[in-house]
């Protein structure tokens, strides 16, 4: 589109779009009076092809308000122009050069215009009007003072009258392109704001502009899993509503906690909570990350349980290793992980116990110097054997 090839630096694209159309703006009437000043020149009609000089000049001069973003006064300017230029042509020359026309374009051009404040526009646009009604009644009853053959006058008629008829429906298409691809844009803003609340910014960003995402393998990432003790006792106990208010109002704060320690929520499947630190954007610190957020969310619950009737009681699991990530899904994107170490962590979850991080002996080393643990010894875990597990204190 025009407003992307002629993109400005440092502005959106709403304003290169209107810098684009106020250039337009002021480059076709330019050209107009360039070259209705050489015809006037041609026809021997010399007064008006000298005052068309100066006025090519001012015209010249409206691309520094235009540069300057001054819209409204390029609008103006261009419109006093207008009325000088024409009405010395109407009163010189006459109501059969058809000269008279391009006030009421006029009038129809500056109330299409897109920038600039409404009520001033909508004056012009009735001066405009209105001196296309003063010439019609001042050449009834006034000879012009410089009198031209009818085939110069033919042509000049036949010239205007086809100009001022382009200037409404190029105004009117112009504006429902402008209206379009406003719409557009606020379309694509709203899609983009979507999927970066649906997918990580990074991986969202390569979705647009390549239209797929590449699967990728993180070597040192932290996972953490969470879940909630006595779940289904809690459901047979409420209603409905009042779990999914509940839920919602817990995890907004668990994916706020994410947010601020740069870890990457992946998603909750009914009371679990799945996140992932190091993942789309590797951290050499990830599980530090992860155990700080760990106990922030267990403070957060012991705190909320203090007000809140229902308590929830809460465990959690920490391990870290090497995972793949990538976007699944067609209509629907998820970005997801996978690898043993998401299920490793999962059974150090269902290990822990209340109010309690379990981490592994990886993790451990991470985190040893940062956080006091406890070590717990080898525990069985259901597919996994026997692993050293440490409480973080």
């Amino acid at each position: 589109m025009a407003s992307e090839n002629l993109r400005l630096p440092h502005i959106s694209n709403t304003e290169t779009r209107y810098h684009t159309m106020a250039m337009r703006t002021v480059a076709f009437p330019l050209m107009w009076f360039i070259i209705m000043t050489v015809i006037y020149w041609m026809y021997e009609v010399p007064f008006l092809a000298l005052l068309g000089i100066p006025v090519v000049l001012v015209m010249i001069s409206l691309f520094y308000f235009v540069k300057h973003k001054k819209y409204f006064q390029a609008i103006l300017i261009n419109s006093l122009m207008h009325f000088a230029f024409l009405g010395a042509g109407i009163f010189m020359v006459g109501w059969d050069s058809g000269l008279q026309f391009h006030l009421i374009a006029m009038s129809i051009a500056v109330q299409l215009s897109t920038r600039g404040r409404s009520r001033p526009k909508l004056i012009l646009a009735i001066c405009f009007a209105l001196s296309f009604i003063a010439a019609a009644i001042y050449t009834r009853f006034n000879e012009p003072i410089i009198l031209l053959e009818n085939s110069t006058l033919d042509f000049l008629l036949y010239l205007n009258t086809g100009a001022a008829l382009v200037v409404f429906p190029l105004n009117f298409f112009i504006q429902i392109a402008e209206s379009t691809e406003e719409e557009l844009e606020t379309s694509k803003a709203d899609n983009e704001i979507l999927l970066d609340n649906i997918l990580p910014s990074e991986v969202s960003k390569e979705l647009r502009e390549t239209g797929k995402v590449t699967p990728r393998r993180f070597e040192d990432v932290t996972i953490m899993f969470s879940d909630f003790i006595g779940f289904t006792n809690i459901v047979a106990t409420i209603p409905t509503k009042k779990l999914i208010e509940e839920l919602n109002d817990i995890f907004i704060q668990f994916d706020e906690i994410m947010e601020s320690e740069g870890i990457e929520k992946i998603q909750t499947v009914g009371d679990a909570y799945l996140a992932a630190c190091g993942v789309p954007v590797e951290t050499s610190d990830h599980a530090i990350r992860c155990t700080r957020a760990a106990k922030r969310i267990i403070t957060y619950l012991d705190a909320r349980n203090q007000s809140h009737a229902i308590k929830w009681r809460i465990r959690l699991g920490l391990h870290s290793g090497p995972i793949t990530a990538g976007v699944t899904g067609k209509k629907k994107f998820t970005y997801d992980i996978f690898g043993d170490t998401i299920n490793t962590a999962s059974r150090l979850e269902s290990n822990s116990e209340e109010g309690r991080i379990n981490v592994s002996a990886y993790t451990y080393d991470l985190i040893k110097n940062e956080f006091p643990c406890e070590y717990r010894g080898k525990i069985d875990a259901k597919g996994k054997g026997a692993l050293d597990m440490y409480f973080v204190l």
